[in-house]
């Protein structure tokens, strides 16, 4: 359902709240409750990206939390593969 159709049956309000320089809209129930935020989508994008971040950092975390240290050589790792593939 699209925000306009919302709009247009009145199911949800628009809320805005100004902190500072930041403008927060909040669609809220019939009963008041909270349910969803509005926020321009260069924040939204900016947010995504630090999220992606800090999934990367986490992943590196656990990478090197599971490292045994044992390396081989890439001719080596290319021999294994050859013989698993055969």
């Amino acid at each position: 359902m699209s925000l306009k159709t919302l709009k247009q049956n009145k199911r949800l309000l628009h809320k805005t709240k100004t902190m500072g320089a930041l403008k927060e809209q909040f669609l809220e129930d019939d009963h008041g409750k909270k349910i969803a935020v509005v926020i321009p989508i260069g924040r939204y994008n900016k947010m995504m990206e630090d999220l992606e971040d800090m999934e990367d950092v986490k992943l590196y975390d656990l990478a090197k939390e599971e490292d045994s240290g044992e390396r081989i050589s890439f001719s080596d790792y290319l021999k294994n593969r050859k013989e698993k593939n055969d």
